[in-house]
């Protein structure tokens, strides 16, 4: 076997064995040099609001004092490895919205649902001359109801009615027609309002 052969068959055997002491040492040495990298854009960057250039835009600039000030983020969330893994654990919050779920049928016999956060879509307000807004929530394609709960918290918080609109064959809406729900489209959206 040449001298080759027998580096790359001992760097196998040190590093990519199961649960070796030698490789374990390894990750946990790359883990802490990633972790302590950092990743940020230097401390005090301003934000870019990239936007073409216009009345909006230039209002935007002045009348939003973060889009001008220097952004330095707090010493515990320099890094975004850090960021990820506090979003996902402690600062996640623990009540999370209940959702109830109806059906509407399209033109074409297609499904997509409705769910409505926080309660049954019957809820009436306290007082009967009083309007509830209803907001629709559209979200990311294929995601499910619950990864739009933040808005939908929001929603709820303001007195408003959140329902979050799930096309057909996404998070657990029946497919019964052999149409799906092309990104681009609103077809379902449009043939409900």
């Amino acid at each position: 076997m040449t001298t080759t052969g027998l580096m790359a068959e001992a760097i196998q055997l040190l590093l990519l064995s199961p649960l070796s002491t030698f490789s374990v040492l390894v990750w946990l040495a790359a883990l802490l040099l990633h972790a302590l990298s950092p990743r940020l854009e230097p401390r005090g960057s301003r934000p870019r609001l990239v936007a073409r250039e216009s009345d909006f835009s230039r209002f935007l600039a002045t009348a939003i004092p973060a889009l001008t000030q220097a952004y330095a983020p707090p010493a515990w969330a320099r890094h975004p490895t850090i960021q990820s893994l506090l979003a996902a654990t402690v600062l996640r919050r623990s009540t999370e919205v209940p959702f109830f779920r109806t059906h509407l049928q399209l033109r074409d016999r297609g499904l997509v649902a409705l769910d409505w956060a926080g309660s049954t879509p019957s809820a009436q307000p306290a007082n009967p001359d009083e309007v509830l807004l209803i907001v629709l929530v559209l979200p990311d394609l294929g995601r499910d109801p619950c990864s739009v709960g933040d808005t939908c918290r929001a929603i709820l918080a303001r007195g408003m009615r959140a329902v979050v609109l799930t096309q057909r064959g996404h998070a657990g809406c029946p497919l019964t027609t052999p149409r799906l729900q092309a990104s681009h489209s609103f077809h379902g959206a449009e043939s409900q309002t």
